[in-house]
């Protein structure tokens, strides 16, 4: 390694200022409006593709105004933001019900207009054939969207409301219900993340 003398630094000239690179990032907001009934996977393609390659940068926002509508619909846009690596937002403005309110309450964040409703309902069934077919579609349908009910209104409804909704009852909250709800659910979801989990116990068997 070559040492410098004193003398050397005499020659030596500094820049004026330091300098420095620049790695600029591109970022990205869309806003998608969800403001008709949910329909066919199909409608919602370029959607789901741009939710599939956003990255973390980006922010997608979701103004819904939207009564419900098909589960398959709905099942294709959750998939895409559950996956996406992008943050969600839904902005509730008028009705977000049934399907609607399924798909808000798994984006990253709700916003809650002062207009803004939910309703909360079991699955409408609309399937016509054989007898047995009728059936066997009802069984699976039911067993599915009962899993995803419960999943979604976890700590957003109480296990009694959850369970009279699947039996029939239509839950109505208008945006202070909401707004509330949502912040008893995040408080839940907060506790739950600083209760470490106890180890199961293993107990020892006794050879024969």
């Amino acid at each position: 390694m070559k040492k410098f003398r004193d003398d050397d630094m005499d020659d030596f000239i500094p820049p004026k200022n330091l300098g420095y690179f620049v790695n600029t990032i591109p970022v990205s907001t869309y806003t998608v409006f969800l403001n008709e009934a949910i329909v066919s996977p199909v409608y919602y393609t370029d959607v789901v593709n741009m939710l599939y390659h956003a990255s973390e940068h980006d922010t997608v926002i979701f103004n819904i105004n939207s009564p419900g509508g098909q589960l398959n619909g709905l099942q294709s846009l959750l998939d895409a933001v559950m996956s996406t690596q992008a943050s969600t937002i839904a902005m509730l403005v008028g009705e977000c019900h049934s399907a609607a309110s399924i798909f808000a309450l798994h984006c990253d964040m709700v916003d809650v207009g002062p207009l803004a409703t939910m309703l909360c309902h079991n699955v409408s069934y609309g399937y016509s054939g054989k007898g047995s077919d009728v059936l066997s579609h009802v069984q699976h349908v039911s067993k599915n969207s009962e899993n995803l009910f419960r999943t979604t209104y976890k700590d957003f409804l109480s296990e009694q409301e959850i369970n009279e909704v699947l039996a029939g009852k239509e839950l109505y909250l208008d945006a202070l219900e909401i707004a509330q709800r949502l912040e008893a659910r995040e408080a839940a979801q907060v506790e739950k993340e600083e209760i470490p989990e106890v180890p199961e116990k293993k107990v020892a068997k006794s050879k024969k």
